[in-house]
Order: C-alpha cells, then sequence, then structure tokens
C-alpha cells in the first residue's frame, strides 16, 4: 500500500492540470463579455447579409453609439437611423424624407448593432458562453436568444475576440438554426468620444 502513496500527489498534479486551464479559459471568457457589457460607446464599419432561400443581400453601414443617447446606423449613402428615446428616426438621403417608424420597421439594422446585444446581455436568463478557434483566432462566442416574434430571429451568436475582446461577427439564426443574417465588424472603436450631434434629428 504504501508503494503507491508516492503516486496520489502524481495524479492529483495530472488531474488539475487542464482543471486550471479551463479556469484560466472561463476566466477570460467573462472578461470578455464584462468588458463589452461595459462599453460606454463605439463606433464601427459593419457589412451585413441577409440570406434567404432566392438570394443574398449585401449592406455596407457605418454604426455609432452612445449609451446616454442612442445608436445611430449610416445604411450606405441611402438612409440613417437614429435609435433614440424608443423610437426609430429615419432619414431617407435620396428622397430627402424624415420619418418616424415603429422600432421594428427594418429591424435587421437596429439588430445589427453591437449595443442591442449589450442590452440582451444583461435581460438574457438563457445566455451561453463558449469558445471556438477559427483560422488560428480564439474567440467567445455568446449566444442569446432574441425577443421578437420572428422565427428567421431566434437566436444571435456574437465572436468576441479572445485578444481585444472586440466583436468581429455576428450571425442571426432561424428556429432551424440556419443563418439568416451575417454580420462582419471592422475598424471597431471601443469608447470613442461621439459627436453629439450624430444623434440629431
Amino acid at each position: 500500500m504504501k508503494k503507491w502513496l508516492w503516486a496520489i500527489p502524481v495524479v492529483f498534479f495530472v488531474i488539475s492540470i487542464p482543471l486550471l486551464f479551463y479556469s484560466k479559459a472561463s476566466h477570460k471568457d467573462e472578461k470578455a463579455v464584462d468588458y463589452i457589457k461595459n462599453l460606454k460607446s463605439y463606433s464601427a464599419e459593419s457589412n451585413i447579409i441577409l440570406v434567404n432561400d432566392k438570394q443574398a443581400l449585401e449592406y455596407n453601414c457605418k454604426q455609432y453609439y452612445d449609451r446616454k443617447i442612442g445608436g445611430r446606423v449610416e445604411v450606405g449613402d441611402s438612409r440613417v437611423f437614429i435609435y433614440k428615446n424608443n423610437k426609430t428616426y429615419v432619414n431617407d438621403l435620396k428622397s430627402n424624407m424624415k420619418y418616424t417608424v415603429d422600432r421594428d420597421f427594418d429591424i435587421i439594422f437596429n439588430i445589427s448593432m453591437v449595443s442591442e446585444y449589450i442590452k440582451l446581455m444583461y435581460t438574457d436568463e438563457e445566455i451561453k458562453i463558449s469558445s471556438k478557434s477559427i483560422e488560428g483566432i480564439e474567440y467567445v462566442m455568446v449566444e442569446l436568444h432574441m425577443p421578437y416574434m420572428n422565427r428567421n430571429l431566434v437566436k444571435g451568436i456574437i465572436y468576441l475576440n479572445k485578444d481585444n475582446y472586440l466583436p468581429e461577427r455576428l450571425e442571426i439564426l432561424d428556429d432551424n438554426n440556419r443563418i439568416k443574417v451575417r454580420v462582419n465588424y471592422k475598424n471597431f472603436i471601443p469608447n470613442e468620444e461621439i459627436d453629439e450631434n450624430l444623434f440629431n434629428l
């Protein structure tokens, strides 16, 4: 029996190594989520791809967000959406018309904003956090339930780069787990000082 006593600390050491790495990975995942949740503002470029059975529609946008004011999405040179005071204000640049619409109108541009996922992170009780390596880049994947009565917009998965905690992509899936919306982010500037005039109506 005494001959095997020396093996106990060795076995404990071998078992503890993967647990230690798992603990560090989990801590880093949580730090990434906390970082995003505490963003005060940001600006970013976004490429939105809508996928359906017949075609894929693509939009290049610019996003601005200020926690105290609201959000702004510039859709190319055609439209500007401003989200503030629980309303959506639209500036149609081609017709030079300005109007107010329901929050769910053209909802894709609204839910393409990272700020919408920040809100959901505070309210979704079924949030799932996992890790994945894609082409040599480690990501923290945050899966959230989408609070819309739309079978094409059931859940969203946002990919945060583990090195800098910044979002790089977003996938929105339908009730059959098929990707219906893809959003790629670039030039994401966190906690940027945003010009308040961008949110003027």
